[in-house]
């Protein structure tokens, strides 16, 4: 790990330390400074403000849990059961995130994240994107009550499509599509 991914890791320890005893919003940078083990000089080289560590951590979070993916299986029940294992691995993060009211937070890192490493259509990103998210955020307010399985089970139940695919990957289907509403259009003019 590097010397600056370990200081935003040490950053995120101490805050969610700190969380566990007092209520966020009473958190100071100082504070967070002297648990995480750094002057605020090193905080400000990473952070512009305490919120600013939760989206570092939840992006990180988005990249790995994507580099764990079998893409072969596209959005499988076992692709799906991962990403509610990860979830509930990490589930003091996006506990915290939904009672800061950070959600739009996670899906904007989320689409970004999509958006950089996947061609993909503009629409069908914003269905995948919003949709899981959805559905995740709902089971994070819900309290995490339901097992991996069963909402593994949902999401496939719902996402039958394949329309993710890594970069470089040639999309057959998104030409057809353009194709289709080339002829649509040219029908209404």
């Amino acid at each position: 790990m590097s010397t600056t991914n370990f200081s935003k890791e040490c950053f995120y320890d101490a805050l969610i330390s700190l969380c566990k005893t007092e209520n966020f919003n009473d958190i100071n940078i100082k504070q967070i400074c002297k648990k995480a083990g750094y002057n605020r000089s090193t905080f400000y080289r990473h952070f512009n403000c305490k919120e600013d560590i939760i989206r570092d951590k939840a992006r990180d979070l988005i990249a790995n849990w994507n580099s764990t993916l079998k893409f072969e299986l596209g959005y499988s029940f076992e692709n799906f059961v991962s990403l509610f294992e990860y979830l509930r691995g990490n589930d003091y993060l996006f506990l915290l995130m939904q009672k800061l009211n950070m959600q739009e937070d996670l899906f904007r890192l989320s689409y970004e994240y999509l958006h950089y490493n996947y061609d993909v259509n503009e629409y069908d990103l914003v269905f995948v994107n919003n949709g899981i998210l959805a559905v995740v955020v709902r089971w994070i307010n819900n309290g995490l009550k339901e097992n991996n399985e069963y909402m593994a089970k949902l999401l496939s139940k719902y996402v039958k499509l394949d329309l993710m695919q890594k970069k470089n990957n040639n999309l057959e289907n998104d030409t057809n599509i353009n194709e289709s509403k080339n002829i649509k259009a040219k029908e209404t003019d």
